[in-house]
Order: C-alpha cells, then sequence, then structure tokens
C-alpha cells in the first residue's frame, strides 16, 4: 500500500488521504483490489495503512537541548566615585571657564597656551590657535593643597594606557621607574605615581616650556612625585638610552604626544625611536604609546606604527581601542619579554589583579 506525494510544484511532497489521489497511484492489481473489496472496505484500509505510515516513520528531528554557556565572570564596572568624577567634569565644561593663565607657546608663537578655571576645582589645559580651540586635558584641585588629585582623571584614553600597562606589568611587584614622554597638564604621570607609590620618581619630558609652566603653576603638577624636563622627547631619550648602561631602566614608558591635527609625527615610531625605548626598559618593561585614528592619514600611521612596533619588539606587542563613544584612540603596548600579549584571557585576568592591586577605580 503506498501514499502519494501530490502537491504544488514547490518543495516536497505532502500525504493526503484523499482517495481519488492515491487510488490515481495504485497499479491494476490494486485498483481490482479495490472493485473487490468495495469501497468502504478500501477507505477502511486505506486509512489503516495511512495510520501504519505514520506511526513507523522516522520521528522527525528535535533541536538538540542548548548548552548552558560557559560562566562568564560577573561585569565589572567603574567606582561611584569615578562615574561621579566624569559627571563632575561633564558639568563642569558645559560653562565657558575663566581664564587664570595664558601665554604664548613656547614652540609656536602663533599659538596660545592657557589655563581655564571651572566650577567643582576643575581647571583645564586649552590650546587657542588662529584655526582652533582645544581642551588639551583637565584636572581637579585639592581645595586644601591646591595640588591636581591624582585620580581626577576622567578622560578615557588615559585609564585604557594605565590599565593595559599595570595589566602587562601585574606581575612585577615593584614598579620604581616610570617614564611620560608628552607631559600636556601632568594627569598621566600625576596618575602613574599615585598608583605606583613605590615608584621613587616619575620622570615627564614636555617640548613646550610655556606648557610645563602651566602643568607646574595653576594645574597643580606635584613637584615631589613628577621630575619635568623640557626638551625634545625624542633627543632626550636618545641621550638617555646612549647612557643606558649608567642608569636603571624604566619599568613602564608612556608616549604620548601628537601635533595640532592629532597626527602623531613620524618620528616617534621610526625605529630609531622604538629602538632607543627598547634601551631604556627593563627586560620586563612595557611601552604603552596613545595614536590618534578614524581618518584616513591617522589611521595609515597607525598601521606604519603597528608594523615598526612589530619589528622592533618581535616578543611581545598589541593595540587596544579605548572604549570611548567615538574609537578615536588606539593605544600600542609592548615589551622585551616574550609573551606579554600571547593571551587576551590571560591579560584579562591580569587586568582584574591590577585593579585590586593598585585600587584602579574603573574597569581595568
Amino acid at each position: 500500500r503506498r501514499t502519494c506525494g501530490a502537491g504544488g510544484g514547490g518543495g516536497g511532497g505532502q500525504r493526503h488521504a484523499a482517495p481519488r489521489c492515491c487510488a490515481a497511484a495504485l497499479d491494476d492489481e490494486g485498483k481490482a483490489l479495490g472493485k473487490a473489496l468495495g469501497k468502504a472496505e478500501w477507505l477502511r484500509l486505506l486509512a489503516e495503512a495511512e495510520e501504519r505510515t505514520r506511526d513507523q516513520a522516522p520521528a522527525a528531528a528535535q533541536p538538540a537541548p542548548a548548552q548552558p554557556a560557559p560562566a562568564q565572570p560577573a561585569p565589572v564596572e567603574d567606582d561611584v566615585a569615578d562615574v561621579r568624577l566624569a559627571d563632575s567634569w561633564a558639568s563642569a565644561k558645559s560653562l565657558a571657564g575663566r581664564p587664570v593663565f595664558s601665554q604664548p607657546s613656547n614652540v609656536d608663537p602663533s599659538t596660545r597656551i592657557e589655563v581655564h578655571e571651572h566650577a567643582s576645582g576643575w581647571r583645564s589645559l586649552v590650546f587657542v590657535a588662529s584655526e582652533r580651540v582645544s581642551v588639551q586635558s583637565k584636572v581637579q584641585l585639592d581645595g586644601g593643597s591646591g595640588l591636581a588629585q591624582p585620580y581626577a582623571m576622567p578622560t578615557e584614553y588615559l585609564k585604557s594606557m594605565v590599565a593595559l600597562a599595570l595589566s602587562a606589568l601585574a606581575d612585577v611587584p615593584r614598579l620604581e621607574r616610570v617614564l611620560v614622554l608628552g607631559m600636556g597638564a601632568g594627569s598621566l604621570p600625576s596618575y602613574l605615581g599615585r598608583c605606583c607609590p613605590e615608584a621613587r620618581l616619575v620622570d615627564a619630558v614636555e617640548l613646550d616650556a610655556t606648557v610645563a609652566e602651566a602643568a607646574q603653576g595653576p594645574l597643580g603638577l606635584d613637584p615631589g612625585r613628577v621630575a619635568v624636563h623640557v626638551d625634545d622627547a625624542a633627543a632626550w631619550l636618545r641621550g638617555r638610552a646612549a647612557a643606558a648602561t649608567a642608569r636603571e631602566p624604566y619599568d613602564l614608558v608612556c608616549v604620548d604626544i601628537a601635533d595640532g591635527s592629532n597626527r602623531i609625527p613620524e618620528t616617534f615610531y621610526s625605529a630609531a625611536f622604538l629602538a632607543d625605548v627598547r634601551a631604556s626598559l627593563a627586560p620586563h618593561g612595557v611601552v604603552c604609546h596613545n595614536f590618534h585614528s578614524g581618518k584616513a592619514d591617522l589611521d595609515r600611521r597607525l598601521e606604519e606604527a603597528c608594523a615598526a612596533y612589530g619589528a622592533a619588539f618581535p616578543g611581545g606587542a598589541c593595540r587596544v581601542p579605548s572604549p570611548a563613544r567615538r574609537p578615536w584612540n588606539t593605544i600600542v603596548a609592548a615589551s622585551p619579554r616574550r609573551g606579554a600579549f600571547s593571551s587576551l584571557e590571560e591579560l584579562r585576568a591580569a587586568a582584574r589583579r591590577a585593579r585590586e592591586q593598585r585600587g584602579l577605580p574603573f574597569d581595568a
């Protein structure tokens, strides 16, 4: 006994119990049997055949039960204090600041270096040029000492630099020597000096003497934690690398240098510069370098820099976009230590340890 696959032109056939349809599929012997039994009996037998066919048909494939998702670590969030800090700056910057410092740039006299005072103790370092006005960085002063509060750093890419550096160095018990090339208002060296209290001193190199004056004056940079060197960063580093045998190497080098259009000068990712960086680092040391991205020329420089870092540090290099609303910053990091950035999971675990060890108020 058979059933026919009658149906429309698309897809597989559908079973039908209609006697007219099924009788058309029978051979001559089946037709003769149908006449002998009579219509009622034939329909009964046909119904039984249909039922047996359904019972014997293989069960339709059932979807496999969903496997439980691998356990994920509980999401880690910024501390309430850090969130409030960002909100405080967002509120303060909404109102025009009052200039408390204004001097021509020592590098480009057509640009003025200004410090603007805002509400809640905030001050901003502002570059005023004929074609643009840009806020370079911001600090919040302590009402008692008048010094910049080290943890008042609402700039996401600087947090990314700190997190990546301290994660890669999480197994180094003491970070005693830190170097920052491109100081600005001093937010980064101040922050590193605070979360690495064992550091005897944080060296910071700044090209523009007017910027250094603003940082050490109205922006409240702590002279007891940060040693300021006014010089070309590449030349200063080369001189130090040449005398590296007589000086202690750095555990961490941070580079944050750009021109007025946010371009990273090629000097600061050349083979010669990276060789000087490597010569200045301890064997376990780490370099973190901020790059701007999001435009064709900036992206090209970023790719060139990544290739240069990979050549200079074949044992370990990586890049991490800063988790800001728009990916304008990418941090490139490298180390002479092989495998320093070989495992993302190990780096995430190290970030959690670094946050706990160093008391970082944000999600490292």
